[in-house]
């Protein structure tokens, strides 16, 4: 069981620092042909709290992860060819307590940021009659918008078209479906025509994965920027 250490209260008041500031109002979100008593207006209402919860909760996993990222997870090199040893950097056990802190929180910044991706397909669908199957912050919502407020379209297919964007998901369905990055995979490759291939394990080193996840960060609240109405 790692003995994994948590922020004093100094060490929170300067990781606050970090999280992304966002305020907004019911009204910024609703269309203003709703009044109070049409079912979308409590709708949008009810999907925008969630959606404050949801931003507030990624800023704290971003400002715990960051919290864990600095405090030193010697991941690079991974993998020693001389002694055949993964993570052989990895002195002493606190290092091991970070990454496993760093790890826990990375990974919760990719459950919030994408939970809450899909607060705001709920409530650009509600907005504009979008009617889905299933609702999800997706091509096929953005195109269906594209019909009704083109400009909005626009501006959010050039993100999810994006190579950042492309990188957020396979992280996240990696996270979810696969191998954690964050975990080596067992190096085995096989091809199509049989061919088995053995080699070390691919992880993805810490410094990497912060980049990715500062840039999700700051995605999710340039999207929220632009479904603003007001």
């Amino acid at each position: 069981m790692y003995d994994i250490s948590f922020p004093t209260s100094e060490e929170m008041e300067q990781l606050r620092t970090l999280s992304t500031y966002f305020r907004f109002r019911d009204s910024d979100l609703i269309r203003p042909e709703f009044t109070a008593l049409d079912e979308e207006f409590t709708e949008i209402s009810t999907w925008a709290r969630i959606l404050a919860q949801r931003l507030k909760e990624l800023n704290f996993s971003y400002i715990m992860a960051s919290f864990y990222y600095q405090k030193n997870i010697p991941d690079e090199p991974y993998y020693d060819n001389l002694s055949n040893k993964y993570f052989p950097h990895f002195n002493e056990q606190q290092q091991w307590s970070n990454k496993a802190g760093f790890e826990y929180y990375s990974e919760v910044l990719l459950f919030k940021a994408f939970s809450a991706l899909d607060t705001i397909a709920h409530i650009v669908s509600i907005n504009y009659g979008i009617k889905m199957r299933k609702v999800s912050f997706n091509k096929n919502l953005i195109k269906k918008l594209q019909e009704i407020d083109p400009l909005r379209s626009n501006r959010l297919n050039t993100i999810i078209e994006s190579d950042r964007f492309i990188e957020f998901k396979k992280l996240r369905n990696d996270s979810t479906h696969n191998i954690s990055p964050g975990q080596i995979d067992s190096g085995i490759t096989k091809y199509p025509n049989g061919l088995v291939v053995s080699s070390i394990g691919n992880y993805t080193p810490a410094s990497k994965r912060y980049l990715t996840m500062t840039s999700l960060k700051d995605t999710v609240f340039e999207i929220v920027e632009i479904i603003k109405l007001n």
